[in-house]
């Protein structure tokens, strides 16, 4: 008895530990939905200015395969005037979880000057793309906010494709004047994300099992 328990907590590791080995994810940022600003494996950082934008700083960052949160990332700009911002941070690579899912964007505000606006938005592309895909879901928010604001939206029932899939998260500020913004995405897979080892260990360890109860009776 003790050797089946042996070879399913094995079965177990070995599972685990495939579903990690694939989360590998390539984090890539722009200023401009065309040229890559940085990239790297799992995260990615931005600090530089543009136009009246005298300080921006974004950093984004993947977390797969559990507990299915697929990116996150935070942008953090002042302007000495008024002017729009956009930047985009995608999550390339996926290929995990795969399948048709309603995922949950949430979307906060930290900090917003008076007259500002902060578009939030959410993207999936299929073919694996780099900022671009098809919306999931979108919130604006409006200054002054000074103590925080969140919002959250679950998209209609969207798949993945064969993968590899990436998202893409967006934030399109404009600034009425001198002011700042702080905001973060995150985008979600609600609920456990079944891997696809999980249908293999139910089955493993229901034949292990079964035996073991075999050779129980047979002694008795």
């Amino acid at each position: 008895m003790s050797r089946i328990l042996f070879a399913v907590v094995g079965i177990v590791s070995s599972l685990l530990w495939a579903q990690s080995a694939i989360a590998v994810e390539f984090i890539s940022i722009s200023l401009d939905g065309t040229t890559t600003a940085a990239s790297g494996t799992n995260s990615a950082q931005v600090t530089t200015n543009q136009g009246v934008f005298g300080s921006i700083q974004v950093s984004g960052t993947g977390n797969l395969p559990l507990p299915g949160l697929l990116d996150s990332n935070t942008i953090d700009v002042t302007a000495t005037g008024s002017g729009t911002l956009n930047i985009w941070v995608t999550d390339q690579g996926l290929t995990s979880p795969i399948g048709a899912f309603n995922f949950l964007s949430t979307f906060t505000t930290n900090a917003l000057n008076a007259g500002w606006t902060v578009t939030e938005s959410t993207f999936l592309s299929t073919g694996n793309a780099l900022f671009t895909g098809t919306p999931l879901s979108s919130t604006t928010f409006t200054g002054p906010l000074v103590s925080g604001a969140n919002a959250s939206g679950t998209s209609a029932l969207t798949s993945t494709g064969a993968g590899p899939f990436s998202v893409t998260e967006k934030f399109t500020v404009f600034a009425a004047g001198p002011g700042s913004d702080n905001s973060t995405i995150n985008l979600f897979v609600p609920g456990p994300v079944v891997g696809a080892g999980l249908p293999g260990l139910i089955a493993a360890c229901g034949g292990l099992f079964a035996l073991a109860r075999r050779r129980r009776l047979r002694a008795a």
